[in-house]
């Protein structure tokens, strides 16, 4: 009797083993899905449902690297600095040697106003990483918001020149956050590099017509569309360029082609917006406004033009 309840015993012990390794691997898939849907959530600018998909994650892995990182750049998006250097904090304990999480250290403390600070953070990435560009373009960020303005101007020109496709993702950066001055220098270096991508000539046409030059803006954006047909930044721009030229049909047609391939484009709807209110659609232009901000809540321009229709809406 001693043999078969010991082999009975064996066998339960191996399918309580084999039932825990299985659990174990639902467990991390589980786990894998929520880091994937975190950042789709992040890249969709839902940066609320970021954080709780990376909280999941961090509660069943608090060393994960990808989600510590992800949720700070998430928490630093909802304007919690705090909690977004508590997160990089711990990941840079862990990984003492990530470039990118001593980038992201640099744009919180910057956003939290320790400028000298953010400086020896973007330093550092640079040294992990010299080509960074991000840390070459937070870099410029505050030595301009220190006043060192000649030093700006050249970790701008080593950004471009680090990576010339990401410049123009910087120009829209710095327009939503509203940060004029540092818009100039960028697009004063931008006019001193000849675009090769599309991405360079749509830098160099945003810089142009922050210039008011705008019909040569326009060629650069057509130059851009060329290389790179139906590309929704190079579209919005060459949009809200043909707005200012007084080409609205032309440039409604560029902000509808945009929409139709992503719907959520929170400038195009507000471009958008402006037109049917130039025309007289207030209730199409007060839902673009609407649709715009649930996208970019933060855009103080679509607010108060909101404002503006519904305060006139509700004159009898």
């Amino acid at each position: 009797m001693i043999r078969p309840a010991g082999g009975f015993i064996v066998a339960a012990v191996w399918l309580v083993a084999l039932a825990g390794t299985a659990w174990a691997g639902g467990a991390e898939a589980d786990l894998a899905a929520d880091l994937s849907a975190a950042r789709a959530a992040a890249a969709r600018g839902q940066a609320p449902r970021a954080v709780a998909l990376y909280d999941r994650v961090l509660g069943g892995d608090g060393d994960c690297l990808a989600a510590l990182l992800g949720r700070a750049r998430a928490r630093l998006d909802l304007g919690r600095t705090a909690a977004a250097l508590a997160d990089l904090a711990r990941l840079l304990r862990l990984a003492p040697d990530r470039a990118d999480g001593y980038r992201l250290k640099g744009d919180a403390l910057a956003r939290g106003g320790r400028l000298e600070a953010a400086l020896g953070a973007y330093d550092t990435a640079l040294t992990l990483a010299p080509d960074l560009a991000d840390a070459r373009f937070g870099r410029g960020v505050v030595l301009h918001r220190l006043g060192r303005n000649d030093a700006a101007k050249r970790a701008f020109a080593a950004a471009i020149e680090a990576d010339p496709a990401r410049a123009w993702a910087y120009g829209e950066d710095f327009r939503h956050r509203a940060l004029r001055a540092e818009r100039r220098a960028l697009y004063a270096t931008a006019l001193g590099h000849r675009p090769v991508t599309a991405k360079g000539f749509v830098l160099r046409a945003e810089a142009l017509r922050y210039r008011r030059a705008d019909e040569l803006a326009l060629a650069d954006l057509e130059a851009a569309l060329a290389l790179r047909p139906g590309w929704a930044p190079a579209l919005r721009l060459r949009g809200a360029v043909l707005r200012d030229l007084g080409r609205h049909a032309a440039a409604l047609a560029d902000f509808d082609a945009v929409l139709a391939a992503e719907p959520g484009d929170a400038a195009a709807l507000r471009e958008r917006a402006i037109l049917h209110e130039a025309a007289g659609r207030p209730g199409l232009a007060a839902r673009d406004y609407r649709a715009s901000l649930a996208r970019w809540p933060y855009d103080r321009i679509a607010r108060a033009r909101l404002a503006a229709l519904d305060k006139a809406a509700a004159v009898p």
